[in-house]
């Protein structure tokens, strides 16, 4: 078991549904995580959209600085969103701590829009395109002008909802992209394991950015973006539990919105996915969150 440090990244106007931005405060009470809290980084709430951009721009300088601290003092993070443009700032800091690293992109959807192929203008359908370098300069130069991620580095999982332009970015680029029929063909403990293989292979240090709207629907509702035949939950946690702690940097967990969680799912499946990782982290049973 290893030790980990929590970051609230409390965004939702970012999202086209807003009530992510609570899910890191009431996740920490109601996990009682405290003693494992470092800090909650906050984005102002009030433009959304592109109007937003230079708010997330901001909050992203702010979280990439917190998981670049915690990073370099080679700890391992759990990062609670928000909504998914929260990625930037995670990872941005990453990769001033150690350069170089692979990322796991666990969502239903690419997040490779840049500003001119959004036909929503919400953010957070934007944070892949940012790490790889494209899009608003605000948001690919935090911390630093270079991009944040490599392509050959990043594996998506999951994928099922994008548009045109996305697909076109992520195929020039020849990022690996696991549709979920290539789970649903293959399984999802292949695609994570071949991700697994090329970090080994090269020897990167590597993360998890896990959208819930990945998850099938029925496994968990409270999501601004559901998009159904999605990924189990348990086969997600099955892997976890196998994590190679040793070049694991973090996770973050992404998408919850409390003010959705009509079947109160949402809480019991952020424990459940954070008692499967081998973390030394007390969390209160299952029958207590029901």
């Amino acid at each position: 078991m290893v030790s980990c440090r929590f970051l609230g990244a409390s965004v939702g106007n970012c999202a086209g549904v807003q009530g992510c931005q609570e899910a890191p405060e009431l996740i920490k009470r109601k996990l009682k995580l405290e003693q494992y809290w470092e800090k909650t980084i906050r984005c102002r709430n009030e433009k959304n959209r592109l109007d937003a951009t230079a708010d997330l721009a901001e909050f992203s300088e702010k979280l990439a600085e917190a998981t670049w601290a915690i990073t370099q003092k080679q700890q391992r993070f759990i990062t609670i969103g928000g909504d998914h443009s929260c990625a930037i700032g995670t990872w941005s800091g990453v990769h001033k701590a150690i350069g170089n690293y692979g990322l796991i992109w666990i969502d239903a959807h690419m997040d490779a829009h840049i500003p001119e192929s959004s036909p929503s203008g919400n953010l957070h359908g934007m944070p892949v395109a940012a790490l790889l370098g494209y899009g608003s300069p605000s948001l690919t130069s935090i911390l630093s002008n270079e991009p944040k991620l490599k392509p050959e580095n990043l594996f998506l999982i999951g994928i099922r909802s994008y548009e045109p332009a996305e697909e076109e970015l992520l195929n020039k680029l020849n990022v690996k992209v696991f549709t979920m029929d290539d789970v649903n063909e293959f399984g999802f403990a292949h695609c994570w394991n071949d991700a697994l293989m090329h970090f080994k292979q090269n020897d990167l240090p590597f993360g998890v950015s896990f959208d819930l709207d990945g998850l099938d629907p029925d496994e968990i509702d409270a999501l601004g973006t559901p998009v159904e035949k999605g990924i189990m939950l348990k086969d997600t946690l099955e892997c976890f539990k196998n994590m190679p702690m040793e070049k694991f940097l973090g996770i973050e967990i992404t998408e919850y919105n409390p003010s959705l969680d009509c079947k109160q799912k949402g809480v019991s499946v952020i424990s459940q996915i954070l008692n499967a990782l081998p973390m030394d982290i007390e969390l209160p049973n299952q029958q207590a969150l029901e």
